[in-house]
């Protein structure tokens, strides 16, 4: 659809970003026959593009204007689930709401521990 069909028409709801969220809401408002739902993203139009529709393709979008904005930015550091302490207050909480399904403190600290690996530069050792 060009861009001068898309504004010649007119919708129930128009969703700004075309990425996963946006797509699945409109889809759910569509499911009403009765509604219209318009989806805007930015960018051109790439239907039918190969580097877009082949799943294992996306990497070949990298740093090419056409596709890629290029926006930098620093390094970021994302903390992994492996990095997350419990502390034993919150434990406790945890514990005297479902007992059942938690257990205790030191229980969970053993299997915490037991399954807990660290990963330096592909090289997996084991926390006992």
């Amino acid at each position: 659809m060009s861009t001068g069909d898309f504004i010649s028409k007119s919708y129930d709801y128009i969703v700004v970003g075309g990425g996963t969220a946006g797509l699945v809401v409109a889809a759910r408002l569509s499911e009403d026959p009765n509604v219209t739902v318009g989806v805007i993203e930015a960018g051109g139009n790439r239907l039918d593009d190969p580097l877009i529709d082949g799943p294992s393709l996306f990497i070949q979008l990298w740093d090419k204007p056409e596709y890629d904005w290029q926006y930098k930015t620093v390094p970021q550091v994302f903390p992994s689930i492996a990095n997350v302490r419990v502390s034993l207050t919150v434990h406790s909480e945890w514990n005297s709401r479902a007992s059942s399904w938690v257990g205790t403190w030191e229980g969970a600290w053993r299997v915490f521990c037991r399954q807990l690996q660290y990963v330096f530069h592909g090289l997996a050792a084991r926390s006992e």
